[in-house]
């Protein structure tokens, strides 16, 4: 059996650690969530955030829901004209594109990245010649500002999520869990805040963060 199995079948009491909204977390998401503290991953997302939450601790975060990856929008690779935003696989098989949206431009000698305020990601299958959306991406729905490997069939994504309920929107820091293998996607997210409050100090990242030692610490 897998680790990524183990990640989204086996729900017992001897891998359950932590508790979140009534729902316990399995000791892998757990162990993911510890590497990417420890190794301080996607360092300038996890510095902004402080900012907001200081003392902000990953492995802290918690369990939001799981929903299943759908293939949508299919499209022969050799169609397409690659973006140079491809974070590979380990194995090189697969690409992950986390903001298939943007667009690169050329303007006064440089060259920019140029996206709205929703976009998607999109996985590369080069061994089926088919690249597919995976999630939908923008200001009211996950906000991806980290994409990383941790295997060939399981990889992180970290950034943003909005609760729109209330008065106030408000929007937290979220890690999201893909697993290839059983195409579902797991996601966690931490303290709430108002939106108001944390686009005073974002700073608008120009490109997506990756963090390519993951793999081999995973």
């Amino acid at each position: 059996m897998t680790k990524r199995v183990i990640l989204v079948f086996i729900i017992s009491y001897s891998t359950l650690h932590h508790s979140a909204f009534g729902r316990q977390i399995p000791e892998q998401d757990l162990h993911i969530l510890t590497l990417l503290s420890k190794r301080q991953a996607f360092l300038s997302w996890q510095e902004e955030w402080q900012q907001h939450i200081p003392g902000l601790k990953l492995t802290e975060f918690q369990f939001e829901r799981e929903w299943q990856i759908k293939r949508e929008h299919p499209r022969r690779i050799d169609s397409l004209r690659f973006h140079p935003l491809m974070i590979f696989s380990p194995d090189g098989k697969r690409a992950l594109n986390g903001w298939a949206g943007a667009e690169i431009y050329k303007r006064e000698g440089q060259y920019r990245l140029g996206f709205d305020d929703s976009g998607h990601m999109r996985l590369y299958d080069f061994a089926v010649d088919t690249s597919y959306q995976v999630l939908f991406t923008g200001s009211y729905y996950p906000w991806i500002r980290g994409v990383a490997w941790l295997d060939d069939e399981l990889f992180v994504g970290v950034g943003e999520i909005h609760d729109l309920k209330g008065p106030q929107d408000k929007i937290a820091p979220a890690v999201l869990i893909f697993d290839l293998e059983a195409m579902t996607i797991r996601f966690f997210s931490g303290e709430y805040i108002y939106a108001m409050e944390y686009h005073k100090k974002r700073r608008r990242p120009t490109l997506i963060l990756t963090e390519v030692y993951l793999a081999f610490d995973f």
